[in-house]
């Protein structure tokens, strides 16, 4: 790891600090939606911020002529050192996170509100209101039933609120793909919300 940082001449050390500094709040607060509480035990969340800056020091000369924007880059070394935990600690905390990615309890609240806000509009008066907060309650029991890939491209872009392009880069698919992916996962959603609970209150 030192000697990848010693390559870096000192305005490459400069960008790269730059990136993380400007990025590095947004990121922070993804990886501390996504620590399960048994691995934040082991490892906290800057501790992951850390390993994926030195991560970010070994592929920085990559980075450099992929032209992929900053952020998706960033936000994928990001994901693959939390799953680098995961694999490390897996047995210890009895968890396989390909298999199980955890849905804390921040984010089940926080994703259904934001989805809740492109499917019903937003509300004028109390009753409205109060119809708003079932309708996320219901979100949310449907949400928790999709797959953990359902889940991760509605939370990266309803929760994290990237564009559809830095969704497709950040997962390495296309956007087509990243596009098809989002339209299955709002379909699959629609789908369980009718078994459970009519046509009422989906309005796309």
């Amino acid at each position: 790891m030192l000697l990848a940082e010693a390559r870096l001449n000192i305005a490459d050390q400069a960008a790269l600090g730059k990136l993380f500094e400007e990025h590095g709040r947004r990121l922070l607060a993804q990886v501390r939606r996504r620590l399960d509480p048994a691995l934040s035990a082991r490892i906290d969340a800057d501790d992951i911020l850390n390993k994926a800056f030195l991560r970010a020091i070994q592929g920085w000369t990559g980075f450099q002529r992929s032209g992929m924007p900053a952020y998706p880059w960033l936000q994928r070394l990001v994901w693959q050192t939390l799953c680098d935990e995961y694999d490390f600690h897996g047995k210890a905390i009895k968890r396989d996170y390909h298999k199980d990615v955890h849905y804390p309890d921040d984010s089940a609240d926080q994703l259904p509100r934001n989805l809740a806000k492109v499917l019903a509009g937003p509300q004028t008066t109390p009753s409205e209101a109060l119809e708003r907060k079932q309708h996320e309650q219901h979100l949310a029991e449907v949400l928790a039933l999709l797959r953990p890939a359902e889940q991760e491209i509605l939370r990266l872009l309803y929760l994290d609120n990237l564009p559809l392009a830095d969704v497709a880069q950040t997962l390495s698919i296309t956007e087509g793909t990243a596009r098809q992916r989002h339209r299955r996962a709002l379909g699959r959603a629609k789908d369980l919300w009718k078994e459970r609970y009519g046509t009422e209150g989906w309005s796309t």
